[in-house]
Formats: C-alpha cells, sequence, structure tokens
C-alpha cells in the first residue's frame, strides 16, 4: 500500500483519505511541516489519490510501483524554490523538472537546504519567484490532460517572495474549476491572507517509538535507537545521521577547533592553526557550514550534560576516537549559554549571507575566550563574560 511509504502520521492519513472518499477536499491546503515529519509525503499521498482512481492505484501497487514514481503523472504539476545563477537569471522550473523527480525519490522527507545541496548550487539563494508562480497559473489553466483534475504542488513555501506570494494569493482567490493546490511550508509566518485561502495541517513531530520502529525494520545500526531522543521527531534528521554516520567530517572539524582554541591563549603561534581552520571552512558550501554549525550545538550541550553527570540524555557518538568526556569539564554554567548563543548567531549570520571568513574568525576568537573560563569563576568574571 502506498501509505506504507508515510512513516506514522496515522491521524493525517486517515484524515485525508476520508476527504477524499466523502469528496470533500478544500481546493487549497497548507501542509506545516518544521523539521521534515512527513509533510511533503502526505501532500503528494493525497495528490495522487486525486489523480488516481482505485484501479489504478491497486495496478500501480502490484507492479511495485511508489509515491515517487506516481509523481510523474501529467496532471501533476510543481513549484519549488529555484537558484539564481551568474547575471541573475535563475533556472527555471521546467529545466530542473528532471533532478526535482530524482530529488523526491531519494529524499521524499528532504527540506529545501537539502534540494540546494543535491543542486550543488554553493552559497547560493533559493527562491520561488514571480515568474514561477506566472508558470504555474498558466498550466493549471490549461484543460486536464487525462480529462480529471488538476494538481500542484507547491514544495518550499517559506522561501516565497512577496511578490509572487501576492501574485498566488490572487489565483488562491480564484482558482481555476477542478483543480487543487498542496501548499508545503517550514513555518507557517507566511502572508496571513495566503495561509487564510487554506485548510491547514500542522504535521506532529513523529515519537520515539514509530523512529525506532522505522531503525528496525530498516535493519539499520543499534547504535541509532539510542540517539532517537535527539532527533525531535524528525525522519529528516534521522536520515541524515545514518548517512553521517558513514563518515562525518564535521567531527574531525570540531576537534580541531578545540584544540587550537585550547592552545591559543598561551601560544600566539597557535592562532595560525585557528586562521588555517577558518579557510578549510570558507571552503565548504553554506549548507555544510551550517550543518557544521548544529553539529557543534548538539556536541558543546551534550558535554555540558555529562559535566552535571546527566549521561542517559546524551546521545554523542564519536566516528574519530574523540574523548568528549575531555572536552566536559571545560563547558559548565558559566559559559554554556554564551557558548551555544556564539554557535546559534553564527549560524543566523550564514544565512543572512554574512562573510564566512568574518564569522568563522569571530567565531574562533570568541571560542578561544569562553572555552577558559574557569568553572569555579568568581562573580567578577561572570559579569565580564555577561558584558
Amino acid at each position: 500500500m502506498l501509505e506504507d511509504e508515510i512513516v506514522g502520521q496515522e491521524q493525517l492519513l486517515s484524515q485525508l483519505k476520508r476527504a477524499i472518499d466523502q469528496s470533500r477536499i478544500p481546493h487549497a491546503q497548507l501542509f506545516i511541516d518544521n523539521e521534515g515529519f512527513g509533510g511533503f509525503a502526505l501532500a503528494l499521498y493525497q495528490a495522487i489519490l486525486l489523480l488516481y482512481n482505485s484501479q489504478q492505484l491497486n495496478a500501480s501497487v502490484k507492479q511495485g510501483k511508489k509515491l515517487a514514481q506516481l509523481a510523474k503523472h501529467p496532471d501533476l504539476h510543481y513549484v519549488f524554490p529555484t537558484i539564481i545563477q551568474e547575471k541573475n537569471s535563475a533556472d527555471t522550473i521546467e529545466r530542473l523538472l528532471p533532478n526535482w523527480y530524482s530529488f523526491v525519490e531519494n529524499n521524499l522527507y528532504g527540506l529545501t537546504v537539502d534540494w540546494v545541496e543535491w543542486l550543488q548550487s554553493g552559497n547560493k539563494k533559493a527562491q520561488i519567484r514571480v515568474k514561477d508562480i506566472a508558470s504555474m497559473q498558466h498550466k493549471m489553466n490549461l484543460k486536464s490532460f487525462m480529462g480529471g483534475a488538476k494538481v500542484c504542488v507547491v514544495w518550499g513555501v517559506e522561501c516565497i517572495g512577496i511578490e509572487a506570494a501576492n501574485k498566488f494569493l490572487k489565483i488562491l482567490e480564484e482558482p481555476p474549476k477542478n483543480t487543487f493546490f498542496m501548499l508545503i511550508s517550514k513555518e507557517a509566518k507566511l502572508l496571513p491572507t495566503l495561509v487564510s485561502r487554506c485548510q491547514t495541517h500542522s504535521v506532529p513531530p513523529l515519537s520515539d517509538e514509530t523512529l525506532k520502529d522505522f531503525i528496525k525494520r530498516n535493519r539499520w545500526e543499534d547504535s541509532l535507537l539510542e540517539k532517537v531522543g535527539s532527533l525531535g521527531g524528525s525522519l529528516n534528521k534521522l536520515y541524515r545521521m545514518v548517512e553521517e554516520s558513514n563518515q562525518n567530517p564535521f567531527e574531525s572539524l570540531l576537534v580541531s577547533l578545540l584544540r587550537a582554541s585550547f592552545s591559543a591563549k598561551n601560544n600566539k603561534g597557535v592562532v595560525l592553526d585557528l586562521m588555517t581552520w577558518v579557510e578549510s571552512m570558507v571552503a565548504l558550501e553554506k549548507e555544510k557550514q551550517k550543518g557544521f554549525i548544529l553539529y557543534s550545538i548538539n556536541v558543546i550541550r551534550d558535554a555540558f550534560l555529562l559535566n552535571y553527570n546527566l549521561r542517559e540524555l546524551t546521545s554523542f557518538q564519536s566516528q574519530t576516537d574523540f574523548n568528549i568526556n575531555k572536552l566536559a569539564p571545560f563547558v559548565h554554567h558559566l559559559n554554556i549559554k554564551k557558548m551555544v548563543l556564539l554557535f546559534e548567531e553564527t549560524h543566523h549570520y550564514l544565512e543572512r549571507n554574512a562573510s564566512a571568513k568574518m564569522v568563522f574568525t569571530d567565531l574562533c576568537l570568541q571560542l578561544t575566550r569562553l572555552i577558559h573560563i574557569k568553572k569555579e569563576s568568581d562573580l567578577e568574571n561572570t559579569k565580564k563574560l555577561d558584558e
């Protein structure tokens, strides 16, 4: 059955199927999916139910076809973020469709950051533009290829520009006959008028038990079961964890940063090592830079928990024989908040397209100061930290 591809989300699945059975499908639905909980899979599932009759679906299931294969229906259209290339020109959705189909087949729970990585677009920004909406409007106004409904899946709506959103709003206000729109967004902070035109589904995080069952079904390493609590119910994060368990470049980068930061205070020559580390970070694509920051925050938090004998709440497992217990004494109540904030601000600046070299240089210098704050520091040192 096609719904077997959707992990958990039984309540939403039942709701979507019931709407089909009762022929009470709203013309526009918005799936809010913060972290790869299954919003796209759910939207695609209902789109397929709208476009294929039961006889066609049963035949497809017998042939072993999956959601991604059925997603190539001629009356199923897509809008997704595209990349601005040189001379301010952007890839068109039509040109990227082969890439998109391949991405869907491999990343049913993917996020926009995964899409940018898939396109190997480096630090370029992805966005849904006016011309993408105009192209979609033209397609949805044409006669149905199969004589039935037409569906448009709009994925990555959080990347839509203001002008494009306003143009899209006009389409939702007066949709062509027998057309349906499935919107998927990472956040609900869209134009209120856009949201008001849609039936909204807030896709909840998956339970730890659901993720554990999924790990067992795929016969992945048992060690992953211990890390489920750190995933926040995200299947996307689980897939990333499986991928990183084979090779984790972030760990070696973090270890290099920590070692240089420890040594830099009393050895000015180590500053050269820090600058070398900065250059290695600048060479990475932006999404990998941001991924490193998020990874580092998790390691620092685990070190803090270990320092206060809360090992059962940690999930870190080294891939390079790094002993996190040696880091733990240096992460405590006097510097943990500032350290996490430092990495979070670094992530924020990278998202705002700040100079990666300046951002990572500042990270090195600030971390060197913070990591040398002693656990037994007096109030005077604490005040200096808060300045």
